[in-house]
């Protein structure tokens, strides 16, 4: 799903990106982390994500799985981890 798909007018993500975005959203919320990636064809991040986030449920709780489904949508949208993507650059 394209990720610059944008209104020039409005500069504002138009309502393809939009809905992809929102499924992408559900997928790793109620699926799985790494659903995002998996929707994008990125099988071996998307699976590394889904066994760590598995694995980050079982040690951290709900926390962890929540972060690591954020770690993949962010990098599924953007191209960069969770950690890039806020880190301010220089």
């Amino acid at each position: 799903m394209a990720t610059t798909d944008k209104n020039a007018a409005t500069a504002e993500p138009s309502g393809g990106t939009v809905g992809g975005r929102g499924v992408k959203l559900v997928g790793e919320s109620v699926l799985t982390p790494g659903a995002s990636l998996l929707l994008d064809g990125q099988m071996g991040s998307g699976a590394a994500h889904a066994v760590g986030g598995m694995a980050a449920a079982w040690l951290a709780g709900p926390i962890g799985w929540v972060l690591v489904g954020a770690n993949s949508y962010c990098k599924s949208v953007s191209g960069e981890n969770l950690v890039g993507y806020f880190k301010k650059k220089d």
